[in-house]
């Protein structure tokens, strides 16, 4: 390509004007390796979203107009008591809190191939969550020992949320941190904090990242997003639906296998 270059006769019209074939940016390269699909390799690296203008008009502080937030309020104002107890009472909202929290007040460095948190963090953490989760189970007379995050998928679900909606900050040896956002989020009526953990997994994480590797490697099928959405838009407001009832209901009619 560079003799093509030199070469006055040659037109390199796709060619970008200014092209510097020493140019070499270490940050975009990072960035790119980090936004592989980590369904085709098994890992879990955490890749910043970028701003997203439709996806700002949802996310209460990350908004630009107070209207949206002042909706928001009233929206929770009108639940009724039950509702609102049970959205205050689910373990996801009580383990994302938890999760900043701990990094509040414990510094916290990602693993250098990863950005993971280290062991001690992932103890610290999963010792409080609702659930909490054990650092080894004895099967058949073998101690299992979790050896890194990625083996604890409550973590790995909250810990892919609160990077996704901002509320943390970090990375590949990098300190991980609470955003200012992350900061205002304890402060938020609970039902708000629900629904803004609800709309970061439905539009800024990779789906693919609560599905066994195997089979789904290609990704989720064409128009999986929408046809959940549908499906949740057919359930009575006021009728409890089991989880496997709808899980077989959306595998049955979106194709999943």
């Amino acid at each position: 390509m560079l003799e093509a270059i030199a070469d006055p006769d040659n037109a390199l019209e796709w060619l970008d004007e200014g092209f510097n074939p020493e140019a070499f940016d270490l940050t975009d390269v990072n960035e790119s390796l980090q936004a592989i699909n980590p369904a085709r390799g098994g890992k879990t690296t955490r890749r910043q979203p970028e701003p997203d203008d439709e996806m700002d008009e949802f996310i209460p502080f990350a908004a630009k107009e107070k209207e949206v937030t002042e909706r928001l309020a009233a929206w929770a104002q009108n639940l009724s008591e039950e509702q609102t107890n049970v959205l205050a009472s689910l373990p996801l909202r009580c383990d994302v809190l938890t999760f900043l929290d701990y990094l509040e007040k414990n510094r916290t460095v990602g693993t250098q191939a990863t950005g993971n948190l280290p062991l001690k963090a992932i103890k610290g953490i999963c010792e409080r969550f609702v659930h909490p989760v054990k650092m080894e189970e004895i099967v058949g007379g073998h101690t299992y020992k979790i050896r890194n995050e990625d083996e604890v998928w409550p973590l790995v679900f909250v810990h892919h949320l609160a990077f996704a909606g901002r509320v943390v900050t970090g990375g590949q040896a990098q300190t991980w941190k609470v955003t200012p956002e992350g900061q205002l989020f304890p402060q938020l009526p609970e039902p708000v904090q629900v629904f803004f953990l609800f709309v970061n997994w439905w539009a800024q994480v990779d789906w693919v990242i609560a599905f066994p590797v195997s089979g789904l490697a290609g990704g989720l099928p064409a128009g999986f997003r929408e046809q959940t959405l549908a499906c949740l838009a057919e359930l009575s407001v006021a009728e409890n639906v089991s989880c496997d009832a709808f899980a077989d209901r959306l595998i049955a009619q979106s194709g999943l296998k």
